[in-house]
């Protein structure tokens, strides 16, 4: 389910996306959704990560990164701003 561009707590949806708890599609939409509240509202860390994510998705959307380059990054990235990696618990 879609979350609400309220959510903006872009750390645990970072994790989420990482974890494979919620679907690249999902959070590129929460995500563009919610980035105004983010800039506006968030810590200097979730405004420096969300610059970072942005950036990332734009690669990617663009056509320049493949999803599993992306991925990779995205997991470098949790590793520089001290994100979490969990493994998913669905089976």
């Amino acid at each position: 389910m879609p979350a609400s561009a309220n959510d903006t707590n872009v750390v645990r949806r970072f994790e989420r996306l990482l974890s494979g708890t919620e679907s690249l599609h999902d959070f590129a939409d929460w995500f563009i959704d919610a980035l105004w509240s983010i800039e506006l509202n968030g810590s200097e860390h979730e405004i420096d990560l969300a610059g970072r994510l942005h950036n990332r998705l734009a690669g990617f959307s663009s056509g320049y990164v493949p999803v599993d380059e992306l991925m990779a990054d995205l997991r470098e990235d949790a590793a520089e701003f001290g994100v979490e990696l969990r493994e998913s618990s669905a089976a």
